[in-house]
């Protein structure tokens, strides 16, 4: 049985750097960080160097998590990551895109640093990495840029053996490299185990909706007929267990990343090999496991855009004696009549298509107050085919000859809702 299987982190349209050198290597899927066997992205030295990274349309923009090169780490210094929403690039002026991480020097041979945003999640198009120095290059292994959240990192983990010292939580320590060498970022099972597995504890009840594994470099033939499996309880795994997220059959590439189904929860993810003729031995040099905490308080983000530009609105958020949600923003100060909104989350379609998510605008006529129902257009299911899992629904608002005041998000109660974060995207002209 072949699973599905599409990257999580954000593949590119689109990457060019300042004068030469491999630039897609920087987003390849090989987490290599030897830079001889031409896996880097790599400038020439010169002022202020940059690689810059293009998708083919927006996404919210959380974490981003850069992979150094093992030799002359030290080189990647005063290292800024910038995004913005529009995709003009005749133009490189630094001072139009909003600054998302900044770090002073890296200084671990093949180290990985992720970067988190500081206030709220970026919405980009573009993605630029650049240095500010004189005389300078700019070299970068592997790039990973993520719309959902990671639980798996630093999280308590177990193995069914240990080669060496290399434990189970040297694949949740946030280095990517895929290059193994005793005492580094890889976890390894011994070679007389006849059922490898590795486990992480995410320590609450979640919901999964994908983990992603950066395996060896070498050697790929050992990770063979990989799989991956959610429960609740700390069990010791085997095979017969329940809870399939997905798997892969024959050899897994380097990196890969399983999709489980919409209802995955539990709070132990396992990884596994199934009885193969190649290897027994269970190696993971990083894994994520993409999802949300179910004690999480649904939340709702607001974001007011035209085609090159957007800003952050505040909401107010209610809970009614049956458990429904209702989030209203105020727009008074657009002076608008009429829009449209995009609402995006993970597994929101349904909710969408049977009634239980629906927008309503607030106007005023003649100093009384009036409500319409938005026009529910239409929805697209992002689950297994968008790079960041999202679905879309599509509504039409009007506040008929009047000046909108606010809209309202209103969100059904249900026990088996998976939505914790919801992003509402109001579009029209400044």
């Amino acid at each position: 049985m072949k699973y599905r299987s599409i990257e999580i982190f954000i593949r590119l349209l689109f990457i060019i750097q300042k004068d030469k050198g491999y630039s897609f290597t920087a987003v390849d899927g090989q987490f290599n960080p030897d830079f001889a066997f031409r896996s880097c992205a790599h400038t020439l030295n010169v002022d202020n160097p940059w690689l810059l990274i293009q998708f083919p349309r927006a996404y919210i923009v959380r974490t981003i998590r850069v992979l150094n090169r093992d030799s002359l780490p030290e080189k990647l210094q005063k290292l800024s990551i910038r995004t913005k929403l529009s995709k003009d690039i005749s133009l490189i002026d630094l001072n139009t895109f909003q600054l998302f991480g900044y770090y002073d020097q890296f200084t671990i041979a093949g180290g990985s640093r992720t970067f988190h945003y500081k206030y709220r999640p970026h919405y980009a198009t573009t993605v630029i990495f650049d240095i500010n120095a004189v005389d300078a290059w700019l070299t970068i292994c592997e790039i990973e840029i993520w719309s959902l959240k990671n639980l798996a990192k630093n999280k308590t983990t177990s193995i069914s053996s240990i080669w060496g010292n290399s434990g189970g939580e040297y694949a949740v320590d946030g280095m990517s490299s895929g290059k193994y060498i005793q005492q580094s970022s890889c976890s390894h099972t011994d070679d007389l185990a006849t059922f490898p597995w590795w486990k992480v504890d995410l320590a609450d009840k979640s919901r999964i909706f994908a983990v992603s594994i950066i395996g060896r470099i070498s050697y790929l033939e050992r990770l063979n007929n990989l799989m991956i499996t959610v429960s609740e309880r700390d069990d010791i795994p085997t095979e017969s267990m329940d809870g399939l997220c997905g798997g892969y059959d024959g050899i897994v590439p380097p990196f890969t990343t399983v999709r489980c189904s919409n209802v995955t929860t539990g709070r132990y993810v396992t990884v596994w090999l199934r009885t193969s003729p190649t290897s027994n031995i269970l190696t993971l040099c990083e894994v994520d496991v993409f999802g949300y905490y179910l004690n999480e308080s649904l939340t709702f983000i607001t974001i007011i855009l035209n085609n090159t530009k957007y800003e952050y609105a505040n909401n107010t958020i209610t809970k009614d004696c049956n458990g429904n949600f209702k989030s209203i923003t105020n727009i008074s100060s657009y002076g608008i009549q009429t829009f449209k909104i995009q609402v995006q989350s993970v597994a929101i379609e349904k909710f969408c298509l049977i009634g239980k998510l629906s927008l309503m605008t607030n106007y005023e006529k003649h100093g009384k107050e009036f409500i319409n129902e938005c026009t529910f257009l239409n929805s697209n299911n992002g689950y297994f085919k968008e790079r960041d899992m999202f679905d879309t629904c599509s509504f039409q608002c009007a506040c008929s000859d009047f000046h909108c005041q606010s809209f309202a998000v209103l969100v059904k109660e249900d026990l088996e809702n998976p939505l914790r974060e919801i992003f509402t995207f109001l579009s029209f002209q400044f």
